[in-house]
């Protein structure tokens, strides 16, 4: 049985490790594209529920609620406000965020506080 909180039925919870190697792609797709084309790609994606990165690895964030794909304002929230804003402010919340996706329930803090996990969802599947 899942933990309590995480889809049953659909697509498995990405591995800590797929997640940790998204960070690291979307880090390094900012850098390459100088932030700009990141957040020009990540605009156009969130609706999708997917970062630059989670499109390129078939990965996409799900509300646990509907077992539907993040919208792109959950998107928002999450990846700019929580994750972006929050996590620049103090990294402590990053590596405690890191510790919590080694888990049973792979949620990151950002993902507890819009009620989201990641899934793999190479096929598209779980698009709107």
């Amino acid at each position: 049985m899942p933990p309590v909180g995480v889809p049953t039925g659909g697509p498995p919870l990405s591995s800590a490790g797929k997640r940790f190697g998204g960070w690291l792609l979307d880090g390094l797709l900012f850098l390459v594209t100088f932030g700009i084309g990141w957040i020009i790609w990540s605009l156009v994606i969130w609706s999708k529920g997917q970062s630059p990165a989670k499109s390129l690895l078939g990965m996409r964030v799900v509300r646990t609620d509907t077992r539907r794909a993040a919208t792109w304002g959950t998107m928002f929230i999450r990846d700019f406000l929580i994750k972006g804003l929050l996590v620049s402010i103090c990294y402590l919340i990053q590596i405690v965020s890191a510790f919590m996706i080694l888990g049973a329930d792979r949620q990151g803090i950002w993902d507890k506080m819009v009620n989201t996990v990641v899934v793999d969802d190479p096929d598209g599947l779980l698009l709107n």
